[in-house]
Order: structure tokens, then C-alpha cells, then sequence
């Protein structure tokens, strides 16, 4: 499946699960969203496809799309309502238009065009939220899905 023939829920599911995995070096140890958060955002860690092939190298930016496939591989039996609910738990995130990520901050990227992991300055139009975004903003071109619509 490709991400231009993604347009529902259940494709986008459908999607992760068989996109190609990524993963950080196997002395990492991963135990919950909290940790994967961390890893990916905060200490920028270097990340391998599950053949060990690099993938992108220690201290980058790194997307929320990269976060959701590590997410895959780590926990392959959850479900992505099972991810952004954790994930708000994690963060603190209270649903609502002036709320934004704390700590690491995902902005969208006009190069990459997508959402990535960087700090910056605060600007009302660049914070991500959980109500707003979608994932338009992680190349799926021809789906208005929310990332909101897998929250509780």
C-alpha cells in the first residue's frame, strides 16, 4: 500500500502495519511510549530498518511518521488508538486548540513535509495539536483523518 492510496482509519492501520519497520540499536531497551518519546525526540537516537541497514543517523530531526514506525516494531500487537492515547497520557496533552507538546515540539517541515521533532520557539502556528493535525502532514496526501479520530 502505498501512502497516496491511504484515505481512512483502517488504511492508515493498515499502512503501519506493513510499512517497513525501523528500530535504535538492540541495546535499547523500549518498555513504553514514554521511552520511545525520549529516545526519538529528546536524545535524537540513531535508527536502523530491521535488517540493520542505517536508517537516519544520531542527533536528527526526527518525524512523528519515524515515531509511529518505531512504535510498530516495538509494540506490533497495539493499536495506533493504543499509540496517541498513550502518548497524550505521556505528554499531558488536555485536547483543546491552545495545547501543544511540551518539552520537544513537532513543527511542520516544508522540506520533508511533514511534522518533526525539534525545539523552536513557540508560534501559534506552528504547534502541533492533537485535535487539529492530520495526516495530510505526514504525506498521505489524499486523507483528512485527524489524528484526534484515535483518541478516547
Amino acid at each position: 500500500m502505498r501512502k497516496q492510496d491511504v484515505k481512512t482509519k483502517e488504511d492508515i492501520e493498515l499502512y503501519y502495519k506493513k510499512a517497513r519497520k525501523i528500530k535504535f540499536d538492540d541495546k535499547i531497551k523500549i518498555n513504553n511510549i514514554g521511552d520511545l518519546y525520549n529516545e526519538v525526540a529528546l536524545k535524537c537516537r540513531q535508527t536502523f530498518f530491521v535488517r540493520n541497514e542505517e536508517h537516519c543517523q544520531q542527533g536528527r530531526s526526527r518525524s512523528f511518521n519515524d515515531l509511529i514506525l518505531l512504535f510498530r516494531y516495538y509494540f506490533p500487537d497495539k493499536s495506533l488508538k493504543y499509540f496517541f492515547n498513550e502518548l497524550k497520557s505521556h505528554l499531558n496533552i488536555i485536547e483543546g486548540q491552545s495545547n501543544q507538546m511540551t518539552r520537544k515540539s513537532l513543527y511542520y517541515c516544508g522540506t520533508i513535509k511533514k511534522y518533526n521533532f525539534r525545539y523552536a520557539p513557540y508560534t501559534p502556528n506552528n504547534v502541533f495539536t492533537m485535535n487539529h493535525e492530520h495526516f495530510k502532514g505526514q504525506g498521505f496526501r489524499n486523507c483528512n483523518v485527524k489524528f484526534s479520530e484515535f483518541l478516547d
